[in-house]
């Protein structure tokens, strides 16, 4: 084997008389060449370790999930059927639970929620108010979403562990104040117990998730909490400048999902409010049209009565009118009356007045007749006898204007 060296500073490398062409950098011999070899076959395996690795991870997320959302159900079932045995039992008593295993935390749920509804006297003697006694009825449904999850082990994110923590947290201190000194006498210091160790894994009492409640103040994301705990051997250097590429990489692909799985639940949730606002606007939409129609029909109804209204009035009116022009008619009737009576009597006046007048001129005719007969027969001498033939007929002829006088009067009468 012999070796030439250019200008270059390339070596040119024979082997048993046979050129074979191998361009080597001045920095690099054969065996840090071997070395990179042997490195470039160690990479793989260790991208496809790193590989398995994080599925691992992953499952081993889910699982710590599962593990501590289980936890919080089972704590919740214990706290709530206790509550319900120093403050409720009756609820125990309908449902027939010999014991908290057997109770469920979605009808533990609804039958606590049924009891605030109907004994909102002991939450205003407990301190609580009207809208935290509200708040209060909501978490206890959105803790029923927890049984949920786990029954189906569903895949949650930092966000929504973050709403369970809170409504879990939010129940277990309503239930406390509520339960008052008997349930803090019997089981204040188990859920002391609870409270210091929330964030733990009873599977695995070392495995604690990087969840406590100055990080949920903060809104951080379980990787966000993760990437906290990492410890780096400089500290003068970034965590992120102490991990591989590969590692990074991995990391940057599960911040992207998480940060997708973010974006999924705020697009979920404007949907949710566009859907909720869409339903209220209908909703307000449908009052309105019910308003509208409700003055609608009440315009139709005022229309209609006061129509029934002006009908009556008018056939009020025609009857007064009627009722007017029949008084006047009797009026008039018996003005006619009155008049044909004082005509009637004026008539009869007169009449009376003629025939007294006659009467008067026939007696004064009869005298002035007899005082001429009277005188004729002094004069002429007769005899007694024609004296009292006279006197006879004079006598009769009396009578006679008294009856005839008589029988006007009756006429008149």
């Amino acid at each position: 084997m012999s070796q030439s060296t250019n200008g270059a500073g390339m070596t040119r490398v024979r082997c048993d008389g046979v050129k074979k062409a191998r361009i080597i950098e001045n920095n690099i011999t054969r065996k840090t060449l071997s070395f990179l070899i042997i490195l470039t076959f160690l990479k793989l395996h260790i991208s496809e370790t790193l590989c398995l690795l994080e599925v691992y991870k992953l499952s081993g997320r889910f699982v710590t999930t599962y593990q501590l959302l289980s936890r919080w159900q089972n704590n919740l079932e214990f706290f709530l059927f206790a509550f319900c045995r120093t403050n409720n039992q009756q609820i125990i008593t309908k449902c027939n639970w010999p014991c908290y295993e057997a109770a469920e935390l979605t009808r533990l749920s609804e039958e606590i929620t049924e009891h605030c509804f109907h004994h909102k006297e002991d939450f205003r003697k407990s301190g609580i108010s009207p809208k935290e006694r509200e708040a209060f009825c909501v978490k206890l449904q959105d803790i029923r979403q927890i049984r949920n999850t786990v029954a189906h082990h569903e895949a949650v994110s930092a966000s929504t562990i973050r709403q369970y923590a809170k409504s879990t947290l939010g129940v277990l201190k309503i239930v406390r104040q509520l339960g008052g000194k008997r349930f803090e006498k019997a089981y204040g210091k188990p859920l002391d117990q609870l409270l210091d160790s929330f964030w733990e894994v009873e599977s695995n009492k070392e495995a604690v998730l990087p969840l406590d409640p100055l990080k949920l103040c903060y809104g951080r994301e379980i990787t966000e909490s993760l990437l906290a705990d990492v410890k780096t051997t400089n500290d003068t250097k970034p965590v992120m400048e102490q991990i591989s590429g590969t590692r990074r990489r991995a990391i940057n692909i599960e911040t992207m999902i998480e940060s997708f799985q973010a974006a999924e639940d705020k697009r979920a949730a404007n949907q949710q409010l566009e859907l909720r606002k869409k339903e209220a606007a209908a909703e307000k939409r449908a009052a309105n049209q019910r308003l509208n129609l409700q003055n609608k029909e009440a315009a139709e109804e005022r229309r209609a009565a006061n129509k029934q209204l002006n009908v009556q009035n008018k056939k009020a009116a025609e009857e007064k009118r009627a009722a007017n022009e029949q008084l006047n008619l009797q009026r008039k009737e018996d003005a006619d009356k009155k008049r044909a009576a004082n005509e009637q009597l004026n008539l009869q006046n007169k009449e009376a007045a003629e025939e007294k007048r006659a009467a008067n001129h026939q007696q004064l005719n009869l005298q002035n007749k007899e005082a001429a007969e009277a005188k004729e027969l002094l004069t002429s001498g007769s005899s007694s006898t024609k004296r009292v033939e006279a006197k006879r007929k004079r006598k009769e002829r009396r009578e006679q204007n008294t009856s005839r006088s008589e029988l006007k009067k009756k006429e008149i009468k």
